[in-house]
Formats: C-alpha cells, sequence, structure tokens
C-alpha cells in the first residue's frame, strides 16, 4: 500500500482543523503513505458514491487502501456543469449561492486538484437552478408520508453500491461510521424486511462511538478526536 483515498463529509474533510490536525492527515502519517482526503463538507452519501467510483477509477487497487467516513441519510446533490453541488437542511433558510463553490464543499468527478475550482463565475445561472432544487425538495418533504424511510432507502442503496464497486474492483476498504450514523438495529422492523439492509458488510464498518470525540461549540471533532479516529482506523487496518 502506497497511498489511502479517502472520502466522506465534514466529520471526515477536518472542519475548522487546520491540515496537519484532521484525521486523515494522521492516518496517513502512521501508515506513511500518500493521501488522497477527497472529502467535502456537506458531502451526500450519493455525491460521496459518484465522486469515489470516478475518482478510484484511475487508481490502482493494489497499492490504494479505501477509507469511507459516513455522512447523513438526508443529504442531497445536485450536478451542474462539472461539479457537484451538495444540498443541506441549512441551505433551505439561507442559500448562498458563491458559499456553494468553496474549496472545503464543492467536489467533482473529473479532478483531485482543488485548484480545480478557482475559475468557477456561472453564479447567475446556477443560482435558478439550486432555488428551484430547493422549491421542488420543500414540497417533497412537506408532502410525502414516509420520507424518512425513502431516504434511508435511497442511502444504503448508495452505500452498497460503492460496497459493489470496491469489492469487484478489488480495493481494500473500511467505512467509518460517526456515532453510530448508521444503527441497522434500530431500525423498524418493516425496514429490516427491505433486503438491501441484509448487504451490508458489517466486518468492513468501523464504528466510532467515543463520547470525547465530538468538539461540543463546531459539533465536529476535535483534535482530540481527530487522535481517537486516526488510531481506530489505523488499529483495524494493521489487525
Amino acid at each position: 500500500m502506497n497511498r489511502i483515498y479517502v472520502n466522506g463529509c465534514s466529520f471526515t474533510h477536518g472542519h475548522t482543523l487546520p491540515t496537519r490536525l484532521r484525521w486523515p492527515y494522521l492516518l496517513s502519517k502512521k501508515l506513511k503513505v500518500k493521501l488522497f482526503n477527497q472529502a467535502r463538507n456537506s458531502n451526500s452519501m450519493g455525491g460521496i458514491l459518484f465522486n469515489t467510483i470516478n475518482h478510484l477509477s484511475d487508481f490502482d487497487s493494489d497499492d490504494t487502501f479505501v477509507i469511507i467516513g459516513l455522512t447523513f441519510p438526508n443529504r442531497k446533490h445536485i450536478f451542474f456543469d462539472d461539479y457537484l453541488v451538495n444540498i443541506t437542511a441549512g441551505d433551505f433558510n439561507n442559500m448562498n449561492v458563491y458559499s456553494k463553490f468553496d474549496r472545503d464543499k464543492i467536489s467533482t468527478p473529473y479532478s483531485l486538484d482543488r485548484n480545480y475550482f478557482d475559475n468557477y463565475r456561472d453564479y447567475e445561472n446556477l443560482e435558478p437552478v439550486l432555488k428551484s432544487f430547493l422549491n421542488y425538495y420543500k414540497n417533497y418533504i412537506t408532502r410525502c408520508k414516509d420520507i424518512r424511510k425513502i431516504d434511508y432507502l435511497e442511502y444504503m442503496t448508495n452505500l452498497i453500491c460503492l460496497q459493489s464497486f470496491l469489492k469487484q474492483e478489488k480495493f481494500n476498504y473500511y467505512f467509518v461510521n460517526f456515532n453510530q450514523i448508521i444503527k441497522l438495529n434500530d431500525l423498524p422492523l418493516e425496514w429490516k424486511q427491505t433486503s438491501i439492509f441484509n448487504l451490508l458488510d458489517e466486518d468492513r464498518i468501523i464504528d466510532i462511538d467515543d463520547k470525547n470525540f465530538i468538539d461540543e461549540k463546531t459539533l465536529h471533532p476535535s483534535q482530540l478526536g481527530c487522535e481517537i479516529v486516526s488510531e481506530k482506523v489505523y488499529d483495524r487496518i494493521n489487525r
């Protein structure tokens, strides 16, 4: 193994922390390998699936270890030009089009280079697209009677698709489950009768449930939390 590829949301990207304190960076130093951290703030599971498959298509599975930090089921994304723009609940009340192209948030399947985003200027055309999507989604969550189940089913489908790709292409991998984002034991019984929930390889999940790993102010992994996460992932890789 010469490198690790990482994707996920802000819990994995390292929101508010300098690069040298983020857990993917700490992990790469423990493993003494090159790091490709493609995690972005607000990432949806669908966005992680799309970008990870496209990025890894250029990677050699023999020398690349894949770590995916799981995100939350209710996140969405849209495609615009060459970019993938993520949508969270916070966007419903404060949609700032320019902020969506912050380097910590925006992603693309076409490049691993963050400078790729510096030349984007077509905000005038993006804004009505984002507003239309938000209007659609507001109606959807208001009128859909079983949105939590649908969100979870979509989330699990994306996760199983990613799992299948990684296995098919023979990548060694783990999914990092922060604070039990996936709680299979707590799902309603009728949900568990849907076979998709039985396809997840739980041996490939690393649960991070240490109460001390979250910063109470940022609600994201703290410096100590990143050390905890990096050590747990490192131990599992070397088990």
